[in-house]
């Protein structure tokens, strides 16, 4: 019996005292075991839970420092990338301006070159009819003067127009302008004339876009074969 309950004073008293008789042992060590041993678990429990907490408070500490850090790293990588796509932008501005400036060159040289061919027209168009003129006063008998000025004019400015020239096919008609205008072989201003007028017309054609540089310089080398002449009268430009 329970040394201090008397009598049964409650059914839990009466039920542990009755299973103590029974087992003939003394209840109040296991109770007070089991009140132990429940607040020790108890203790133990919140221990756990505070540890756990702990841990948890742990990670969750380590996991906003890691967002911030990846926040911090993510804003760098955007600043890089805005730094990089500003250098990018800066850079296609450049080639840009760069790619315009190097068209208005091509452009104004383009242009240079077609008024020193318009030159080179000019100037043989002015040798061609001194000649006509040398041929015309040696054939009405008067005092005739070679067309030397006029030739010398135009040579300059074949050379002139060769050394404006931007590609190198650019060149090819005009040495063999310059080559059809310097021939000593022909005997008769009128194939003279005949070349010249040729050559005119064929730098005008390329410059037009007609002819290639490669078939004007074809053309111009190609000479064309004079008409009948009235007369047959003969005269060397190179005296």
């Amino acid at each position: 019996m329970i040394p201090f309950a008397d009598s049964c004073s409650t059914p839990l008293i009466c039920a542990i005292d009755g299973v103590a008789n029974a087992l003939d042992v003394d209840p109040l060590p296991g109770f007070f075991l089991t009140l132990t041993a429940t607040f020790l678990g108890a203790v133990t429990g919140a221990f756990v839970v505070w540890l756990l907490s702990r841990g948890r408070q742990k990670q969750d500490r380590e996991d906003r420092k890691e967002e911030r850090k990846q926040d911090r790293l993510d804003r760098e990588a955007e600043r890089e990338q805005a730094r990089i796509d500003r250098s990018s932008e800066l850079t296609s501005e450049r080639m840009l301006r760069q790619i315009e400036r190097e068209q208005d060159r091509g452009f104004r040289a383009h242009e240079r070159f077609d008024v020193a061919v318009a030159a080179v027209i000019e100037r043989i168009g002015a040798a061609q009819a001194a000649t006509l003129l040398y041929r015309h006063e040696l054939s009405a008998g008067g005092a005739a003067l070679p067309p030397h000025g006029a030739q010398a004019q135009m040579h300059s400015a074949i050379r002139i127009a060769q050394m404006t020239a931007t590609h190198p096919d650019d060149v090819k008609p005009l040495d063999a302008t310059f080559a059809v205008v310097t021939a000593r072989n022909e005997r008769t201003s009128q194939q003279t004339a005949l070349n010249y007028q040729n050559a005119a017309d064929t730098l005008a054609e390329w410059r037009r876009g007609l002819l290639t540089a490669d078939q004007a310089a074809e053309k111009i080398r190609h000479r064309p074969a004079p008409r009948p002449p009235a007369d047959d009268e003969a005269d060397d430009l190179s005296r």
